[in-house]
């Protein structure tokens, strides 16, 4: 990662706790995070919402620096959350951690566009969310003269993210990566923490769950497998498959809208838990929103059987 990713990453995660402890006090580490992330997609619709009524706010490096400090402002205002961390439990962050680097690992060495993640999607991505970075009210459409219909809250998130934090577009992507990898980590020790799984289970799930994506490219050093497949010739049944599609190449770098999707689906799933048993009343409005997120934003919905 550039310097400046790491420390657009840094001040994105600052944001996430500061604004996420205002959400849920006297919560947990992990619950506040969960809560901090959704205020993060909220952020990214908003601009989604200005883009329907004519405004391509994602064009200001001004605005959005501006309304992001505004929201944290008003959160330390407002439920003067505690800037402190709690002593956290070591076992999953190790997990999380080694399963980062092994999800990224590509990414070292590639750019994004070489390890088309998404079977060579990744130029698509990266130009959509440079017209949003550009000024455009909404990503264009993949034909000339034709609507957008592709779900752009992961590109409404990434051109926040290049527009009010330092580095470029790919900087954002290398963030939204590492975000990605965090908000799906907590989603899953969260929910297995709610179902009622022990610690050394829920580390268990947390590993399992991230680690997916790795066995895709892992066996081929090159990754070859992961990134270059040739297209199927089945008799009379031929196309290219799309890797990405398959729990083992979940997460992989660069993250994709489908990544999103799975990274968020535990998260939604822990709050429609907690809040049916009315554990966490607050809940309730992460439910609502994520669902909302299912329907056009993330491709929550379409995660749900890959997780």
């Amino acid at each position: 990662m550039s310097a400046d990713a790491v420390l657009a990453g840094l001040i994105l995660a600052a944001w996430i706790w500061v604004v996420g402890g205002a959400l849920a006090p006297g919560w947990s580490g992990a619950e506040r995070i969960a809560a901090g992330v959704i205020a993060a997609c909220a952020l990214g619709w908003f601009a989604m919402v200005m883009g329907a009524v004519g405004v391509g706010l994602l064009g200001s490096s001004a605005i959005t620096a501006g309304i992001g400090l505004l929201v944290a402002v008003a959160a330390v205002v407002r439920a003067r959350p505690t800037l402190r961390f709690g002593r956290p439990v070591v076992a999953p962050v190790i997990v999380a951690i080694g399963a980062a680097i092994i999800l990224t690992a590509p990414a070292f060495h590639l750019s994004p566009l070489e390890i088309r993640a998404s079977h060579g999607d990744m130029i698509w991505h990266l130009g959509w969310t440079d017209q949003l970075r550009a000024g455009a009210t909404a990503p264009g459409g993949l034909y000339a003269g034709e609507p957008n219909g592709y779900p752009w809250l992961y590109h409404a998130i990434v051109a926040w993210i290049a527009a009010a934090l330092p580095g470029t577009v790919t900087d954002s992507i290398e963030v939204m990566q590492v975000l990605g990898i965090a908000t799906a980590g907590v989603g899953v020790w969260l929910l297995a923490r709610a179902t009622g799984a022990q610690r050394s289970a829920s580390t268990w799930a947390v590993g399992v769950f991230l680690t997916g994506g790795a066995f895709g490219w892992l066996p081929d050093l090159r990754a070859d497998f992961a990134f270059q497949m040739p297209a199927l010739e089945l008799g009379p049944f031929h196309g290219d498959p799309v890797p990405a599609m398959t729990p083992a190449m979940a997460l992989l770098a660069p993250m994709v809208p489908r990544d999103l999707g799975l990274a968020l689906a535990p998260v939604l799933l822990w709050t429609a838990v907690t809040a049916a048993r009315a554990e966490r009343g607050r809940a309730w409005w992460g439910v609502g929103f994520l669902l909302l997120s299912s329907t056009g934003g993330a491709k929550v919905a379409g995660s749900l059987p890959v997780g």
